[in-house]
């Protein structure tokens, strides 16, 4: 990992040199960036552990895609980011009880629309299916696994799974759901359930982990529109001062160069509008 995080610091300081920024990789100590100067408001952000997104490195502080972009918008748009674990089930309790202003961990749009406010989307991830190097099945048509695909609940993955099940064009039998996307790899792992949807880019990880083991299955069955959530009927000034920090970093390259560091190769960077 030390090696890649390098790389993500050399990359991402060519962009901002151009941009004339501050950088990708700055150090979190904890919650709060140490650089990050005292007088600025706290802007907290909700996240979840889902490398290469966002993941806690061996010097303890947060990294991934999703840590560096928070870490440079929030710096454009004038806030300390705080980030905060929660448990993903309970992310719109968090929400609205006001201990966290928005959700910002590899968060897709699709079909959740009218739940919050949103930023543009920044990224676009394709949603895939990781099977067993050992099955049979080269495409989602012919998947025939008995131990259904196991899922978080209450995701995207969830919903476009048991759509595929309960339609008469898949063989598909069932699904599995877990409160979280680590219990439902390891579910996966221990042969509890024969497919893992989820992230390409998290599933490729996987694949990295454990060589020669896993592959993807043809074609992938959605792509996902990544971004900020806010409170649906909460301020506006927060949102706005992150969407226009997003746009002006997908304008300028440093989304993509930072994509770029952690070997992001899905649908990548979203057109930079700030409507969408």
């Amino acid at each position: 990992m030390g090696k890649r995080v390098a790389r993500c610091l050399v990359a991402v300081v060519c962009a901002v040199c151009v941009a004339a920024l501050a950088g990708c990789a700055g150090s979190l100590g904890n919650n709060e960036d140490s650089g990050a100067q005292p007088s600025l408001p706290e802007l907290r952000i909700g996240v979840d552990t889902l490398e290469p997104f966002f993941f806690v490195g061996d010097d303890g502080e947060y990294q991934g895609i999703d840590a560096d972009i928070a870490r440079e918008a929030c710096e454009r748009a004038g806030y300390t980011p705080v980030f905060v674990s929660i448990q993903w089930s309970e992310r719109d309790d968090e929400l609205a009880s006001g201990d966290i202003d928005c959700l910002w961990s590899a968060f897709a749009k699709n079909g959740r629309e009218d739940n919050y406010l949103w930023t543009a989307s920044y990224v676009d991830s394709d949603l895939g299916i990781l099977v067993s190097s050992r099955t049979p099945s080269t495409s989602l048509d012919d998947f025939r696994g008995p131990g259904g695909l196991a899922v978080r609940a209450n995701s995207v993955a969830e919903k476009r799974a048991l759509e595929i099940a309960a339609s008469p064009d898949y063989p598909l039998e069932f699904v599995r759901s877990y409160e979280s996307y680590s219990m439902a790899q390891t579910a996966f792992v221990k042969a509890y359930a024969d497919g893992l949807v989820g992230h390409v880019s998290v599933l490729k990880h996987m694949m990295d982990e454990y060589p020669g083991q896993y592959r993807i299955l043809d074609p992938c069955i959605e792509t996902l529109h990544i971004a900020v959530a806010f409170e649906k009927d909460g301020p506006m000034r927060e949102h706005d001062a992150i969407d226009d920090a997003l746009a002006s970093m997908k304008a300028d390259g440093t989304v993509a160069s930072i994509l770029e560091c952690y070997d992001f190769e899905d649908s990548g960077v979203q057109e930079a509008t700030s409507n969408e």
